[in-house]
């Protein structure tokens, strides 16, 4: 692979991610200054259980996918046959939960949008082939201007009913107007073709994903947990407003660390698939070295400014967010670190390790939020805070021991 795709990859991802984060943090501050805190809530928590099956659905899939370095369009169409499948026992699954939502939650408004969510849980499933093939043809130029597309066009919906007093309403079809407009904006650019396999043809394209699918899937849905875990706790112990407080805290906090990680991972999995040892070694110093100085200028800028920051693009009625925000602050530079380097497990093929460090720090992760949450959402808050810091020694660790011993696993 020559330099200079991997320049022009690194280039389109990054301006896409740019474009992506301009317009989601700019209709995010229109429906803050639109809809209640109790509001965004709502939806919350429903949402938290949703990326949680999601991970169940996409399977590791789209990592298996692309480290698949001879797999063509044959067989991702296979792979969609099985995503079809997932997908609908998921949507089955999550309708099954309304009552266990409306019970817990005392809202039975929960009839109503878990439905209508699940649906857009479905088409997220089924639509990991095709992006898994916009990006494994390193085009990420397209793969970003659907997403981008795919988030104007229901912000702006979403905007337009939150205006006309559409209430909670708003956000849920914001989100299944999103995946809609992604699955089908994916399907076009993808050239996949959808079929339904036979059965045993599902069975067959299973187990040979199977290998590297489990153990990543592990992963994710260790990661899932430990970043929702959180959601969970303050929603099922506090009320729907304090949980759309500490939502909006956390979201305005993981725009940075999430921008950063979803720019950088794509294109060093794909650049540095098929590197050797040293190339690997040079790459994670300077992952570290780079993601430390960026981590910390943009913590230096969020906390000079956080007040103006809050009050002047979401309005008064989000004042209680500030003391929220101060705390999970504190854990942004090693978010930013820990969210680079599960890459390196995934270039040196050993998803197995990641699986047992990533155990360590949701075992961690965990323990810190349920003990925090004993001192309400602040509390939960710093739990989040000491967790971040586990991770990142415990991922850090493991991440140079995989490299530095590459040559190893290679033979």
């Amino acid at each position: 692979m020559s330099n200079l795709i991997i320049l022009k990859s690194i280039i389109h991802n990054s301006l896409g991610k740019i474009f992506s984060f301009v317009s989601t943090f700019l209709f995010g501050v229109l429906l803050a200054r639109l809809l209640s805190p109790s509001e965004f809530g709502v939806v919350a928590i429903v949402l938290a259980v949703i990326n949680f099956l999601s991970v169940l659905g996409e399977f590791g899939i789209g990592a298996a996918l692309i480290s698949k370095r001879n797999w063509g369009k044959e067989e991702l169409e296979k792979v969609l046959s099985l995503t079809l499948i997932i997908g609908s026992i998921l949507l089955l699954i999550l309708n099954i939960l309304s009552p266990i939502f409306v019970s817990i939650f005392d809202n039975r408004i929960y009839f109503e949008i878990i439905p209508v969510l699940s649906l857009g849980l479905f088409f997220r499933v089924i639509s990991v082939s095709f992006t898994s093939m916009i990006r494994k043809r390193l085009e990420f130029g397209s793969y970003n201007t659907i997403l981008i597309i795919s988030d104007i066009v229901s912000s702006l919906i979403a905007v337009l009913l939150s205006y006309n007093g559409f209430g909670v309403w708003s956000l849920v079809l914001k989100y299944l107007i999103f995946e809609l407009l992604h699955f089908y904006l994916s399907y076009k650019k993808s050239e996949l073709d959808i079929y339904i396999l036979k059965f045993n043809s599902v069975v067959t394209i299973y187990n040979s994903l199977i290998d590297f699918s489990f153990f990543q899937l592990l992963t994710n849905i260790l990661n899932s947990v430990s970043a929702n875990i959180d959601t969970i706790i303050v929603g099922a112990n506090l009320n729907s407003s304090i949980l759309g407080e500490y939502d909006r805290a956390y979201r305005l906090l993981r725009y940075p660390s999430v921008n950063i990680s979803t720019v950088i991972n794509p294109v060093l999995q794909t650049a540095l698939v098929k590197s050797d040892s040293c190339r690997l070694k040079r790459a994670f110093k300077l992952v570290i070295l780079l993601s430390f100085i960026g981590g910390s200028g943009v913590f230096s800028i969020l906390e000079m400014f956080k007040s103006d920051i809050i009050l002047g693009l979401y309005g008064e009625k989000w004042n209680s967010v500030i003391p929220i925000f101060s705390v999970l602050l504190l854990g942004l530079i090693p978010q930013i670190i820990s969210s680079l380097m599960p890459v390196f497990f995934q270039l040196t093929r050993t998803v197995k390790n990641l699986l047992k460090w990533n155990i360590v720090c949701v075992i961690s992760n965990i323990i810190f939020v349920i003990i925090g949450s004993r001192y309400g959402v602040t509390g939960v808050a710093y739990g989040v805070v000491f967790g971040a810091y586990v991770s990142l020694f415990v991922l850090s660790l493991g991440a140079y021991s995989v490299v530095w011993n590459y040559s190893i696993y290679e033979s």
